[in-house]
């Protein structure tokens, strides 16, 4: 009898034990599910922001959906962030990034990212421009730091475009961020001649970029069958344009309008 009463007792326990690992498993298992929800949600809220703003600055339909299914596409794979002040200032058809590797002056392998600077610690009076200025900066130290256009709360993004020019030095591009005009001008940053220097005059007509185009998931340099040149992509201003492809040469223009 006293056998038995043991047996019953280890079989209560082991229920216990059972119902309260049970319970556990289903607590976890919700704060789980809330996690992964709580994040959908965030994610579609972002997404939504996104395509709201597209639905105000895109007015036909059909181009509408396309640039939906491309914005969704490239959230999907990590290629942009959910930023505010999209989709002023971020090309779709890019890998915009904080840092990236590559031989940039044809020595060897280096890292290059983007650095914040308080300019309110070395001017007074920065209050023209705001607290912050953008810097891009060789971790190696071989290549000089060069200022990077840009508002004070929105930091720039980096291309790692590649060899555009084929002479073995991988350039930069970016997209100046701000927040008024739709149009907005690329540059393309290369080593050259021991200091960095414009691949293309930015100035040029084909360097500037509208709302339509940056989010049309075109790239805009790409290097041109012929060693030596680049093709750019490019949307003319006016209604009912097309893309337009051009071969140029780059000019290597000396950079006097940003302060390194």
């Amino acid at each position: 009898m006293r056998y038995i009463v043991y047996v019953l007792l280890i079989v209560f326990m082991l229920s216990c034990t059972s119902k309260k690992n049970d319970r556990a498993a289903s607590v976890n298992d919700s704060v789980t599910n809330k996690t992964i929800k709580d994040s959908a949600r965030q994610e579609n809220i972002g997404h939504k922001r996104q395509l709201d703003i597209v639905a105000m600055v895109v007015r036909d339909s059909v181009l509408r959906d396309a640039f939906h299914k491309l914005i969704k596409e490239n959230l999907q794979k990590g290629r942009i962030n959910d930023r505010a002040y999209y989709p002023e200032s971020i090309v779709v058809g890019h890998l915009e990034e904080d840092t990236i590797v590559g031989n940039f002056d044809g020595i060897g392998i280096d890292t290059l990212y983007v650095d914040r600077e308080d300019c309110c610690k070395k001017f007074p009076s920065c209050n023209h421009e705001g607290p912050n200025m953008y810097y891009l900066v060789s971790k190696s130290g071989r290549l000089p730091k060069i200022r990077l256009f840009a508002k004070s709360d929105m930091p720039p993004r980096i291309v790692n475009e590649g060899d555009l020019d084929g002479n073995g030095k991988a350039e930069i591009g970016y997209m100046y961020t701000w927040d008024m005009s739709q149009w907005r001008n690329y540059r393309i940053l290369t080593f050259h001649k021991k200091e960095w220097r414009y691949l293309i005059d930015p100035q040029e007509e084909y360097m500037s970029t509208s709302r339509v185009f940056r989010l049309s998931g075109h790239e805009i340099a790409e290097r041109g069958k012929k060693k030596g040149t680049i093709l750019i992509h490019y949307l003319p201003e006016g209604l009912n344009q097309s893309v337009h492809d051009r071969i140029v040469k780059p000019s290597y223009v000396k950079i006097d309008d940003v302060e390194e």
